[in-house]
């Protein structure tokens, strides 16, 4: 007997059929909107995601566009930075080699310090080894009168620094401090009212100068010509030729060391110092004293420092470091133009070291540290009837030490 299958799937009929057609009906059309549904948001997903492409591609090119733009900022930056450091470095003093502080102009070499470092400049440099002898006025006196150089190019400083009031500006703006209002200037301490006094004599007391630079008296191209009628070769030769005809007569030619010998000029002792008045009843002028930084010494005598013992002519000759030992007493022509005489004096003591070197005694100055450094000690004739001076108690009296 055989088995009769029976279909999976039930079937129906009658009204069972007709509502399982609806449900089944009702099934797809839902199963149809949730594809609907699929593809709406697929696009939308798609539409996003072409949107966000597009976005990253525009920010990639912004990117690129900022790192071009951030290069030439950097580029720029960075030439500013070089500007600004050359600026800067060209705006520092040479002495302490910081920014600019109350810049001030030298002239005639224009080259610009801090007034502090001019100041300690002016004070202190270029010594001597013989300054530490000056009492307090006399070293006064001396810095006041000696002549100053620039500390970059040692060119001589002919009048008063003044001030940059421009780069002292554009030194304020790199420091980023507020610029001095011109009521902060007008109340400046009574320090700045004149930063250079007794470093250089006011302006006023140089008015003479200025007066006869005009005219050709001061300036270093004119000089020559003003003091022709002193310090031409001819003129010189003949005051060496008159000294030596007078040397001749006097002496065989024979010369010997120099002694100490008393004052010859009387000076009062007014309102200088006692090392002052000593070289100026030897025969010292202020000029002589200030233009050559003049000392004097019981066992030395007079002695000057020059720059070199080869000037030989009025413009070559100057305040340096080789030493002149004049003895104890020397002699000034008359002049009456301020320090010609004083120069005029040192220029023939120089010729006549080349002229007649038996009259001298040259040799390197012992202990100094620079080699080529020399000292000229000037000898005396030998005179067979010169009184000798007894130097070992005349020297306080003869000073008026005793009634000081």
């Amino acid at each position: 007997m055989g088995v009769v299958s029976r279909p999976d799937t039930p079937t129906y009929s009658g009204a069972l059929a007709a509502a399982e057609f609806e449900r089944m009906r009702k099934e797809l059309e839902m199963l149809k909107r949730t594809m609907d549904n699929g593809k709406k948001q697929l696009r939308k997903q798609n539409k996003t995601i072409e949107e966000l492409r597009a976005q990253t591609a525009a920010e990639a090119v912004t990117r690129e566009e900022q790192a071009r733009l951030l290069v030439a900022a950097n580029s720029k930056s960075r030439k500013h930075e070089e500007l600004l450091q050359t600026i800067e470095a060209s705006l520092q003093c040479q002495i302490c080699i910081e920014l600019l502080s109350k810049p001030n102009v030298l002239a005639p070499c224009g080259h610009v310090f801090c007034l502090e470092c001019l100041q300690q400049w002016f004070r202190s440099a270029p010594g001597t080894d013989s300054d530490d002898d000056m009492d307090t006025e006399a070293h006064e006196q001396y810095l006041l009168h000696r002549a100053k150089a620039c500390p970059c190019c040692r060119t001589r400083v002919l009048r008063r620094p003044v001030p940059v009031f421009l780069v002292k500006s554009v030194v304020t703006a790199l420091r980023g401090t507020p610029a001095a209002t011109p009521l902060a200037i007008g109340v400046q301490g009574e320090e700045d009212a004149d930063p250079w006094k007794g470093l250089f004599l006011p302006d006023y007391e140089n008015s003479d100068d200025e007066d006869e630079e005009i005219d050709g008296f001061d300036s270093s191209e004119d000089e020559a010509v003003q003091y022709e009628q002193y310090s031409s070769e001819e003129d010189l030769d003949d005051l060496d030729d008159a000294e030596e005809d007078d040397e001749d007569s006097d002496n065989d030619g024979n010369y010997g060391l120099a002694r100490w010998e008393p004052p010859t000029h009387v000076v009062q002792f007014e309102n200088i110092s006692s090392s002052l008045w000593k070289m100026q009843r030897r025969g010292c002028t202020p000029q002589l004293i200030a233009l050559f930084n003049m000392r004097y010494a019981h066992d030395e005598g007079l002695v000057a420092h020059v720059s070199s013992l080869e000037a030989t002519d009025y413009e070559d000759v100057g305040r340096g470091r080789n030493r002149l030992f004049l003895g104890w007493n020397i002699d000034l022509e008359p002049s009456d133009v301020e320090g010609e005489a004083e120069k005029m004096y040192i220029v023939r003591q120089l010729r006549d070291i080349k002229r007649h070197p038996e009259r001298w005694v040259v040799s390197e100055r012992h202990g100094f540290p620079v080699r080529g450094v020399m000292d000229a000690r000037r000898l005396s004739p030998a005179e067979e009837d010169v009184e000798i001076y007894d130097t070992s108690d005349s020297e306080a009296y003869s000073n008026g030490e005793e009634f000081a």
